[in-house]
């Protein structure tokens, strides 16, 4: 915020009240909320969590994928 004062003693209450107007400006507090449909928000939610079992399930099936050739690996060169 931009206070225009003067320095002319004419203009004293003018200032003054602008500063003290200036002073409570500066004191408010705003919390900024996302205005969200309560659907809009689970759907939103679920597909985060869709996305997350997605991974899950690929990590699993390429788990099992891995040990399957690291077990052939390991057979094929004798353990070493």
């Amino acid at each position: 915020m931009i206070a225009a004062l003067s320095p002319a003693d004419i203009n004293y209450d003018e200032t003054l009240s602008t500063l003290r107007y200036a002073d409570r400006a500066k004191k408010i507090k705003t919390k900024a909320i996302v205005n969200e449909n309560p659907m809009d928000k689970m759907i939103r939610e679920l597909k985060v969590r869709l996305s997350f079992l997605n991974s899950l399930v690929w990590l699993h099936r390429n788990a099992r994928h891995f040990h399957f050739l690291l077990t052939k690996l390991t057979l094929y060169t004798g353990g070493k």
